[in-house]
């Protein structure tokens, strides 16, 4: 019990002392739950191009200078009102973001008052192969969205985009469901991305089952929303972005590879085995010993501090 509190006093400590501070990131590149607020090499992307489809986007100031297009397919306005969008984007290139610079294209597909529609979505898959076609030899798709069902329609011109090189990242969903029972999350072709809270267990909410490729957080994961300050969202609509950010920085490391062997190469050598689940993991970085013990030292005195405003007696 005193080492959870110790920790989450320790990601609270550095949360609120560092907007910027993004925990999820940070504990990518370590096996251990013991973070060191050190994040994993970001300055790649280049030539890299990923379609968001999703709520829209919303710009603020701690976006970086690479939202190519902003698009929508359900109403005439492109900006983000329910924040979902852009928080997606923020978690794949920005100041909480995985990538600093892969290109954005932010196609609107959903809205406050509509669902996801397979029509909709149709439309602006359909965008994406044409832009693609034109823009980037590099094309990943995220989706942090999905059906209640298999949708045909969906699965195949998803097929059809895998056929011409695209990536294509999905959240596995949040029923606590096989996601093998709905669309586009069962496509064998997809990297569907489940989620984990910060001890490395499944989420309660995060679908699963072997239409499940890996898990990454997406539990209180911190990003951007419509009003240029961080907020905290959950579901494996978190989890897909920092997946498909990661892809992108891989992919532009390994031009010469294209979709199915840089998914291959991701799979291979970027996930490890925790609590029975393939986890994204990268060893760009190891610890540092100063910046592990001087944070936990701290904590631990708020720590014990407020064990003895609790427990002495008046």
């Amino acid at each position: 019990m005193l080492i959870i509190m110790v920790f989450f006093f320790l990601n609270l400590f550095f949360l609120l002392s560092n907007a910027e501070y993004s925990w999820s990131i940070d504990r990518i590149n370590q096996k251990y739950i013991i973070p060191d607020f050190h994040n994993f090499y970001t300055d790649f992307g280049h030539n890299v191009t990923v379609y968001v489809i999703d709520s829209g986007f919303t710009n603020n100031t701690k976006f970086y200078d690479n939202i190519i297009l902003t698009k929508s397919f359900i109403d005439n306005e492109v900006n983000d009102t329910m924040g979902h969008g852009t928080h997606v984007i923020s978690l794949i290139s920005s100041v909480y973001g995985v990538s600093d610079n892969v290109q954005i294209v932010s196609l609107k597909v959903f809205n406050s008052t509509h669902d996801s529609d397979d029509n909709h979505l149709n439309q602006a898959l359909n965008f994406s192969r044409d832009h693609c076609s034109n823009h980037s030899n590099k094309c990943i798709i995220n989706l942090s969205l999905g059906f209640d069902n298999i949708v045909e329609s969906i699965d195949n011109n998803l097929n059809d985009l895998y056929e011409q090189g695209f990536v294509i990242v999905v959240s596995a969903g949040n029923s606590n469901i096989d996601s093998c029972l709905r669309s586009p999350s069962h496509l064998d072709f997809t990297i569907t991305v489940g989620s984990i809270d910060y001890f490395d267990f499944k989420s309660s909410f995060s679908n699963f089952g072997t239409c499940t490729n890996l898990y990454t957080y997406g539990e209180l994961i911190p990003g951007l929303n419509l009003h240029n300050t961080f907020v905290l969202r959950s579901g494996t609509s978190m989890s897909a972005p920092i997946v498909s950010g990661f892809v992108a920085n891989l992919w532009s490391k390994n031009q010469n590879l294209n979709n199915t062997q840089i998914i291959n190469t991701f799979y291979d050598n970027y996930l490890i085995t925790k609590n029975k689940l393939n986890i994204l993991y990268t060893t760009e970085n190891q610890y540092n010993i100063f910046l592990i013990f001087v944070p936990i030292f701290i904590s631990y005195l708020i720590f014990k501090i407020l064990l003895l405003l609790c427990c002495c007696e008046f």
